[in-house]
């Protein structure tokens, strides 16, 4: 039986190996996203006969698919073991495309649509050509246009400057425990040595961060981004970080990720707007 206990930075470096069995393209099955919400999921682990099992508690034990390599069935017996051990859920997600042949005979897999990820290419991103980028462009230039700025990575003196914007941007949404926490997760990979290999940039402007995002290389071909805040009561000011971050950070990539809009209209209305040339699919399964 699986006897799992919390993820916490005293065992990261225990798991951490384990993902690279995860999904190459999927933001959600990276070891930094795992990581990083797992004050919000409640991350629990256990390793056995070399699986990487993953519970979040405050989700009723829904479970990322297991890492390993060896027998994924009897991996997913223990799963649905320890679920039915506890009452939790009988849900495994980040399933990626190539996946679901391999376990449509035998379990339901179903499309979990509002986990889709939105993928760009760098080059349209950074270039902003066309038609399509048309009202892009004119966001960006304007920004340009009516403020003195730069770009610059983000050091140990820009991060209360970070922290301060937002808070800023706090203030203007509806307060939630979800917000918390990614404020919590941007302290933490700023401040502290997750192992991650992230890139953290910002646009000041009069000495005050307007503008900043947070990403990783999460594969040969692709870069996510993870957190992105700017000051809404500048106009340009999300279009400037989003075409300097990926100019500056990860111009060498052909994808950049830009993670799920999470069944919000609003959030997948602007991810739309960029134009995605593909979507990584994530599906769950019920066991």
């Amino acid at each position: 039986m699986l006897s799992p206990k919390p993820v916490s930075h005293t065992n990261m470096e225990e798991i951490r190996d384990y993902f690279k069995y995860a999904d190459k393209h999927m933001s959600l099955a990276q070891f930094s996203t795992t990581y990083l919400w797992r004050h919000s999921t409640g991350l629990l682990y256990d390793i056995q006969d070399d699986f990487l099992y993953l519970f979040e508690k405050n989700y009723n034990y829904a479970a990322p698919l297991p890492l390993g390599n060896g027998d994924i069935f009897k991996a997913l017996e223990k799963v649905k073991e320890f679920k039915q051990s506890v009452c939790g859920n009988n849900l495994v997600y980040c399933i990626g495309e190539d996946k679901v042949k391999l376990f449509e005979d035998k379990y339901q897999v179903s499309e979990l649509n509002d986990f889709f990820e939105y993928v760009y290419l760098t080059e349209d991103l950074i270039n902003l050509s066309g038609r399509k980028f048309h009202g892009k462009r004119n966001h960006l230039n304007q920004f340009v246009s009516n403020n003195e700025y730069m770009y610059e990575r983000i050091t140990a003196s820009d991060i209360p400057l970070v922290m301060n914007l937002m808070d800023q941007w706090s203030r203007k949404k509806e307060h939630s425990v979800n917000l918390d926490v990614e404020k919590k997760a941007i302290y933490e990979i700023l401040n502290y040595d997750i192992g991650a290999d992230y890139r953290a940039g910002a646009i000041l402007t009069d000495n005050q961060v307007v503008a900043f995002a947070i990403g990783e290389q999460i594969s040969d071909d692709m870069a996510c981004v993870y957190f992105e805040k700017a000051d809404t009561d500048i106009k340009g000011s999300y279009a400037v970080i989003n075409n300097e971050f990926v100019k500056n950070e990860f111009s060498h990539l052909l994808y950049i990720n830009r993670q799920e809009d999470l069944g919000i209209s609003g959030l997948k209305k602007a991810k739309e707007s960029y134009n995605p040339v593909f979507k990584v699919k994530n599906y769950f399964m019920k066991l």
